[in-house]
């Protein structure tokens, strides 16, 4: 017993120690940043000192080692394993840039399908695994043997390194703007315990004093506003990490030349800045559950979603998407939603369209199935359709030419535009196909982006943590049955306003008490949005104003959305603090009323 207990403490203490320095690496920004040296020797001297210093004093305890040559090979193997696994979900999840937490490592190793297709998607991934790997393996070799020759130097690292330690946690700090840290050990343990308690404090303080929180609540059923009306069919296109400036002619020459016939709202957002979340919002007309799984369908289940919704009322539904639908167990999702007919990858004819990405394939391989799936609908049936792309999603291939510079944000964004391209193409086949067909005149079609996507505009790339208008504001265009004049829409809207909006255009009456109002009518006074992984950022979003809260992490944000509308100029400063802490409190009340609805609260 003796001996597995010092074979695994040893494992672990390298472990640690190689996936720290890894992950740092990995994660720190290495293009223009005057700080990448310095990071770099305080990750060595913080976690290497610290690490190898309890690595010293317990093997004193623990007593005498096995071999050298037992121990290193040993310890080789497990670190191996375990900086491979961790390297998938980096890359799978962290390429935007984001922290490395504990949460979204646990994350990354359940979606265990898609990292393999991660690791094995280009030859740069492999040449950066495996020569982490041999510097672990290197590392483990050699550290019995240091460990007897520098036991003094391991000491005085350490007590030299406190003072940075207590720069590398946020939490130990006031202002949480001086800590440098982005490695995978000080984000997953120090700004886990100690961030994350300031926060829950500063609810706790802020929401005895906020407005009454509100209730929502979805009906059962519907009320019909117009009997015997026509049913219109309703198709929605989700765009996948399409930004509000990428509709124009250049871009999208298409759906730009469809928006002189259709409703255009130019001040729309997500929800969230993730996929599976942002869905919810689309179709389900409310605000995901603040966390990383997609676990909306605990509890009962309070949602009642559109093609629940319509599918209940005569309307035959469906949903197709090009991407793999085992990445985050779409199915399950989609049965929340009421979809009971949906095609994903598998369905999907790989023998004439190629793979794209990380788990998907050419748009292009929807179209048929989808003409097919629309042929097919009984006569005098109105349908509901839901389609999602993902060839416009990182790192932005072509069939047949991959993106080589998926982690360059300027090379990529070049990328990116070009699948705009690509599925601007897609939309324009199958429009003319439903106007060649007779389908267009009573279908209501609905574009939108999931989420937008950023290009280091504000140090960020691609999603999942990126609060500012190149990912939370989202194009939105309505194309009403029989439609012939665009109209211009610059109100505060929302993907919550979808379900009321559809349900209203097909002749029924919205639940009273959901958050989201008919596009046709008054838009938000303000809008509430949330990054996908917990406590990161959330945001309050105003006509001409929008504040950002990032829990302790960087500074509070105030941006003048009219004035400065790429939000370059943060005027936190030029606020007095009772109105920063009134948008706050407001943030915060929208997080609650959140967490109520899917609670038993509700």
């Amino acid at each position: 017993m003796s001996r597995q207990l010092k074979i695994g403490y040893e494992t672990l203490c390298f472990s640690l120690l190689m996936l720290s320095l890894y992950s740092y690496v990995s994660t720190v920004d290495m293009e223009g940043s005057s700080w990448y040296w310095f990071d770099l020797i305080e990750a060595i001297v913080v976690d290497g000192s610290f690490i190898f210093f309890a690595y010293l004093a317990l093997k004193h305890v623990i007593g005498r080692y096995i071999s050298p040559k037992k121990n290193a090979l040993l310890t080789s193997a497990l670190l191996a394993t375990y900086t491979l696994i961790v390297y998938a979900s980096y890359s799978l999840y962290s390429i935007n840039g984001s922290r490395l937490t504990l949460d979204l490592t646990i994350y990354g190793i359940k979606q265990g399908g898609g990292m393999v297709r991660v690791v094995t998607d280009s030859a740069s991934n492999h040449v950066v695994t495996d020569f982490w790997i041999f510097i672990c393996l290197l590392l483990g070799a050699l550290a019995y043997r240091l460990s007897n020759v520098f036991r003094g130097w391991a000491l005085a690292a350490t007590l030299i390194s406190v003072p940075l330690v207590l720069l590398h946690a946020p939490g130990l700090l006031r202002n949480s703007d001086w800590s440098w840290s982005n490695d995978w050990f000080q984000q997953s343990y120090a700004a886990r315990f100690f961030v994350i308690k300031q926060e829950d404090n500063a609810f706790a303080d802020l929401l005895t004093n906020t407005a009454e929180i509100p209730k929502w609540n979805f009906s059962k059923s519907l009320a019909h506003a117009i009997p015997n009306q026509k049913k219109p069919n309703i198709i929605i296109l989700v765009m996948e990490s399409v930004r509000s400036d990428a509709i124009t002619q250049e871009n999208m020459p298409f759906i730009a030349a469809m928006t002189q016939r259709s409703d255009q709202f130019l001040q729309a957002y997500t929800t969230k800045d993730h996929t599976s979340k942002a869905l919810i919002g689309i179709f389900c007309g409310m605000y995901s559950k603040d966390d990383l799984a997609v676990s909306e369908d605990s509890n009962n289940n309070p949602l009642n979603c559109l093609p629940k919704y319509l599918g209940s009322n005569n309307y035959r539904v469906g949903y197709f998407q090009s991407a793999d639908e085992k990445f985050e167990d779409r199915p399950r999702l989609l049965k929340l939603m009421g979809f009971s007919d949906w095609k994903a990858l598998k369905d999907l004819d790989n023998s004439r369209f190629k793979y794209l990405g990380y788990f998907g394939i050419d748009d292009h391989a929807m179209l048929n199935p989808i003409q097919k799936w629309i042929s097919q609908n009984p006569a005098g049936q109105p349908f509901f359709l839901g389609v999602l792309n993902v060839g416009t999603h990182h790192p932005y291939d072509l069939p047949g030419k991959k993106n080589p510079y998926p982690d360059d944000a300027q090379r990529s964004k070049e990328a990116y535009l070009e699948t705009l391209r690509l599925y601007d193409d897609f939309v324009a086949k199958l429009v003319f196909w439903l106007e060649k067909k007779g389908i267009l005149g009573n279908t209501m079609l609905v574009l939108t982006g999931d989420h937008g996507e950023a290009f280091q505009e504000h140090g960020l790339s691609t999603h999942g943590h990126v609060p500012y208008q190149e990912v939370a504001r989202i194009p939105l265009i309505v194309h009403r049955p029989g439609q012939t004049i665009g109209r211009i829409d610059n109100q505060l809207r929302q993907h919550i306003d979808i379900l009321p909006t559809v349900l209203s255009e097909a002749g029924y009456t919205p639940p009273a008490k959901v958050p989201g109002k008919v596009l046709y009518g008054p838009g938000h006074d303000q809008l509430y949005f949330s990054c996908w992984t917990r406590s990161d950022c959330i945001a309050l979003i105003e006509p001409n104003r929008k504040y950002i809260y990032h829990f302790g992490k960087t500074s509070f944000e105030v941006f003048n959305s009219g004035m400065d509308p790429l939000e370059q100029n943060n005027i936190a400063e030029k606020i007095d603090n009772k109105t920063k802490k009134k948008a706050l409190s407001t943030m915060l009340t929208y997080r609650r009323a959140i967490s109520n609805f899917y609670s038993k609260e509700n």
